[in-house]
């Protein structure tokens, strides 16, 4: 992304989050074409359960890195766009005491779609597309 030493730009970060983005929607349609595969398949629901407890793990290791990955871009790129803005380097660089009226800088957190379980919402439903 960025030659060491380097701070990343705005641009990096975005085609970084890109890339993530990209790798999670590559593993989301394996993951529904697997499930396709599972739900087309003439064996019996006690042979299939396995086999779909085994594709909720893999889908949930593989998205695993990238999810992180993508909040920790996300994050980065939040702080980066508010230092460039001065939103952010004005709290940090004036924290001579009370009587400004400034408060702390938040810490950001990422949302919650990225760091939620895979499975958030769809409680003992299968996937189908």
């Amino acid at each position: 992304m960025v030659s060491s030493g380097a701070l990343p730009s705005l641009c990096d970060l975005d085609r970084a989050i890109q890339q993530e983005l990209a790798a999670l929607a590559t593993i989301e349609a394996d993951h529904c074409s697997a499930y396709r595969w599972l739900d087309e398949w003439c064996a019996p629901e006690a042979v299939k359960e396995p086999v779909a407890c085994r594709l909720e793990a893999r889908h949930r290791t593989e998205r695993e890195a990238h999810v992180l990955r993508l909040a920790d871009l996300h994050q980065k790129r939040m702080l980066l766009a508010m230092a460039e803005t001065g939103e952010y380097t004005d709290e940090v660089s004036d924290n001579s005491g009370a009587g400004h009226g400034r408060s702390k800088p938040v810490r950001l957190l990422p949302p919650v779609w990225m760091v939620s379980s895979p499975d958030h919402g769809r409680a003992g439903s299968n996937v189908s597309a």
